[in-house]
């Protein structure tokens, strides 16, 4: 069924491209879920990341930012780069390391990493030691 799937998908991107950003709204949601990350061209990739910096509604901005850590045949770093430093939860911060880290070095990603732990350090114990085991399964994967 990829046709169906392809086909629901360009019907949800060419919603997206007209209708008016409402978060509220069924079918703006249902268009967002419909959304087929794996069949993003480039300029879908751009109303996609308008739409995400727009949003105030955290869980469809954590299914976009888990749509596109899918997206591994465009360039995302700039996306990724500037949804870790808009987002303040960390779990969806992890997510734009998570992102990050397809595309870039190594030494790039440890001061990422390093800035992080920074901000574990402020929150509670019990945030940080989650998190730190968080990001340790993370990295071995």
């Amino acid at each position: 069924m990829p046709n169906d799937n392809q086909q629901l998908h360009k019907e949800s991107i060419k919603y997206l491209t007209t209708a008016p950003l409402r978060e509220n709204d069924p079918k703006f949601i249902c268009a967002i879920s419909d959304v087929a990350y794996e069949f993003l061209t480039t300029d879908e990739v751009g109303l996609i990341v308008q739409l995400y910096f727009k949003m105030k509604d955290i869980a469809l901005r954590n299914k976009i930012l888990y749509g596109l850590i899918r997206c591994r045949n465009l360039e995302l770093k700039d996306f990724f780069e500037k949804a870790y430093k808009k987002e303040r939860y960390l779990d969806m911060k992890l997510l734009a390391i998570h992102g990050l880290a397809q595309y870039a070095s190594e030494e790039e990603i440890e001061k990422v990493i390093q800035h992080f732990l920074k901000i574990l350090i402020k929150r509670p114990g019990t945030t940080f030691r989650i998190t730190e085991r968080l990001l340790v399964s993370q990295t071995k994967r």
